[in-house]
């Protein structure tokens, strides 16, 4: 049976990295789940300024964006750690509070839309665990990445325990690690594993968000980490381009290349790192340490 979901890739992806979207649609296509494109969809918003400016309008650009998959009677996929946490709060949110989704539907209603309540938002981690399963993937794997060491990093929102799942411990989840272990990869533990990024900082005080990034890449490199992988195009972001950044401010390389997990799993899958666009990614150097 295929699943079927509209399919919610987010700002970054979108706009910045085709190749991770790439990477998602090929590997849905593989286990039968259908991608629906939403149309005149807008950032989610973004989960940190808009809401703690303006609560109202954070949560009906959300409900805009729930009521076009409404209106195509489908599930989301989000892609983003940063998506989930805004559409699924907002989700719960409006659920929950007559008043609040009247106010929302008041604004809607100048832009022809209307919030319901009748979707789910899943991330592409969820689906993985829940509708795929570790058992198929691990199954249906024909290139093990067997040798290759993966420092997993989950993200800050992916942490919250609203959106564990049942492989998932609320204070220290298993999830992340168990998708390695299906790919036949090792993973490799290191103390920053569930610290944030500094990411969604760097506008805010470069220096905070550069010691927070070092600070990780110093205990992924420590641990002997071949890569790093990750599920949040911003997490992905701040370490990828973040070390092409430290290395024009500081000359230290530290050459450990940052996977969006559906590429590691495509690559397990047996499709080649051209066909994935991993040469899309400005750490490169380093992509040879990965076995596939």
């Amino acid at each position: 049976m295929v699943e079927k979901y509209a399919l919610f890739p987010g700002c970054i992806i979108s706009g910045r990295f085709p190749h991770l979207e790439k990477a998602t649609r090929t590997i849905a296509n593989h286990y039968d789940i259908e991608l629906v494109d939403m149309e005149n969809t807008s950032c989610c918003p973004e989960p940190f300024s808009m809401q703690s400016v303006d609560r109202l309008t954070h949560l009906s650009i959300a409900a805009r964006n729930l009521s076009v998959a409404e209106e195509m009677k489908l599930n989301m996929m989000v892609l983003c750690n940063g998506c989930l946490n805004t559409l699924s709060n907002a989700n719960t949110t409006l659920k929950n509070s007559y008043r609040l989704k009247n106010l929302v539907n008041g604004v809607l209603k100048d832009v022809n839309h209307r919030y319901s309540g009748e979707v789910e938002v899943k991330h592409i981690y969820h689906i993985l665990i829940e509708d795929i399963g570790l058992k198929r993937i691990e199954e249906e794997v024909t290139k093990p990445l067997t040798g290759t060491k993966v420092a997993v990093h989950y993200g800050c929102h992916l942490l919250d325990p609203t959106f564990s799942t049942a492989l998932d411990e609320i204070n220290q989840p298993m999830g992340f690690e168990k998708l390695v272990d299906a790919i036949g990869a090792d993973n490799v533990v290191h103390e920053k594993k569930y610290v944030c990024c500094g990411g969604p900082i760097r506008d805010i005080d470069e220096n905070i968000s550069r010691s927070a990034l070092v600070d990780k890449l110093e205990a992924v490199t420590r641990a002997g980490a071949d890569c790093i992988a990750v599920f949040c195009p911003l997490c992905y972001t701040q370490y990828d381009l973040g070390q092409l950044i430290e290395q024009r401010k500081t000359c230290k390389e530290y050459n450990i290349p940052v996977l969006y997990y559906p590429e590691l799993l495509a690559l397990a899958l047996g499709y080649s790192k051209k066909e994935i666009g991993l040469t899309e990614h400005n750490i490169i150097k380093g992509l040879e340490k990965i076995k596939a």
